[in-house]
Parts: C-alpha cells; structure tokens; sequence
C-alpha cells in the first residue's frame, strides 16, 4: 500500500510532467504569422519623424503665439507676399486669437514704406481668410514683446541704471539701482 501522502505527490508529479509536455508541442501553423518582425528601416524613420514633429509642434506653436511678430523673412525678399513659414506663422496667430482682439507686431525692417504697407495688406488678406473680423487686430512696428516690459523699455532702463552719475564730492560714481521708479531717477 502507497501512503496518501506519497500517492498525492505522485499525483501531482504526473501532472506535473503532462503540462511540461503540452507545453513542448510544436507550434500550430497559425502562430506562426504572428511572431513580431523587426522594423524597417523606412519605418523606423517615418516614426522618428512623427515623433519629433508632434512632440516640438506645440512649443513651436507656443512661441510663435508669445512673440506674435513677423519679420523679413516671413516675406519673400523685396515683395509683400508671405513666405510658406510666414503664412504658417500667421495662421497659427489666427487660430490662437480667432475674433478675441489681439496685436500683432510686422516689422519694417529695410523694406520701404509702401512696401511695408503692401505688406501690412497682404496679412490683413490672410486674416480675413481666416475669419478674423476687420479691427480685431492691432498692427504695431515693435520688437517682439509677449506679457511684461518691452523689450526696448527693458534696455533703455537697464542702461539708464547702469549708467554712472558724477557727484559733486569729489568726482565719485554712484550707480542708481535698476528698482528705482524712472521718475525719481535723474
């Protein structure tokens, strides 16, 4: 007679060694077409691509949107027509802004003043196919600003600041602190 308690392991040795058995078996034929392949080459760059594309978009939307200025080479050299990333560009602002009221800063640069007012018009085109309202965009001549001080107040006061001022005693420098109100500046 088998003790029970040496029957049970017996018992569960067999079984044991029937799922070790079925777990040998060869592979059904319809297995087989679904064992990963390696990447191609083309695809591997086509999602690199993607990748890279989707993941910088919305930055570069981002600041497109903060800087809100177009600049030369947003146009074609020495014509008011808008480059392929000016158009691009604008778009983006118009999509952003929609009807909102909102200001968009074109810079003249070298180009003449017709040329930059053909140019102011070309944009107004662009915004208008859009489906911006006239007056809902203020065009300025200023250096990119976003929220804050502009850029051009930002220097003149930093360089004010800077700027070393003579005392009558002795000939001695003091520099005015660049927290100081600009009226109480002198």
């Amino acid at each position: 007679m088998i003790p029970a308690r040496l029957n049970r392991l017996l018992i569960l040795a067999a079984g044991g060694l029937m799922l070790t058995a079925g777990c040998a078996s060869p592979k059904s034929s319809g297995s087989a077409d679904r064992a990963p392949r390696p990447i191609e080459p083309a695809q591997m760059t086509q999602f690199d691509r993607w990748t890279v594309r989707s993941a910088g978009r919305e930055q570069v939307d981002a600041a497109i949107v903060r800087q809100a200025t177009l600049f030369e080479y947003h146009f074609d050299s020495g014509r008011a027509t808008l480059t392929p990333i000016g158009r691009r560009d604008l778009i983006v602002l118009a999509r952003h802004h929609g009807t909102d009221p909102w200001v968009l800063s074109i810079r003249q640069g070298l180009a003449s003043d017709d040329l930059y007012e053909r140019r102011v018009g070309a944009v107004g085109e662009v915004l208008a196919e859009q489906g911006v309202p006239d007056g809902a965009v203020t065009v300025i001549d200023a250096p990119p600003g976003g929220h804050g001080q502009a850029s051009q107040d930002a220097l003149r006061i930093r360089r004010e600041g800077l700027e070393a001022e003579t005392s009558g005693s002795g000939g001695r420098e003091s520099v005015t602190p660049l927290d100081t109100p600009l009226e109480d500046r002198r």
